[in-house]
């Protein structure tokens, strides 16, 4: 079996996003969703609400919630709207093995969301949320 790596889960996880709504434009790993020359695992944008990155590693994920924060503040490419809003979603190190879509492994993932454009940031996980 093919190991998966996180381009491949970032655009299985694209692909479902743009199933879930007509409206929802996801990318993956494209150099020109924001501006300058940061490139995030996902925009996801729609004609309704303001664009959400989402930034995805392999358990243990030690920098996810990190690179997730530091989206927040950026403009999109297209549309130049400010990013308000980052997911940090840390996959199982099964998904290396199996299909990133496989409905076995998808519900072991762990985002966490990231909010606000100024300190102090908003963080919300399984968990709750609180402000750090």
């Amino acid at each position: 079996m093919t190991r998966n790596d996180e381009h491949t889960l970032n655009t299985a996880l694209a692909e479902s996003l743009r199933r879930r709504s007509p409206v929802w434009e996801a990318s993956a790993e494209d150099l020109d969703a924001l501006e300058g020359s940061a490139r995030p695992d996902i925009l996801v944008e729609s004609p309704t609400g303001a664009p959400v990155i989402v930034e995805t590693e392999f358990a243990p994920a030690h920098t996810v919630e990190q690179d997730a924060g530091g989206r927040l503040g950026k403009r999109a490419g297209k549309t130049g709207e400010e990013i308000e809003y980052a997911v940090a979603l840390r996959a199982p190190q099964s998904l290396r093995e199996a299909p990133p879509w496989h409905s076995s492994t998808a519900s072991k993932k762990r985002p966490s969301v990231h909010g606000g454009n100024a300190p102090p940031r908003a963080r919300s996980t399984e968990r709750g949320m609180w402000r750090r």
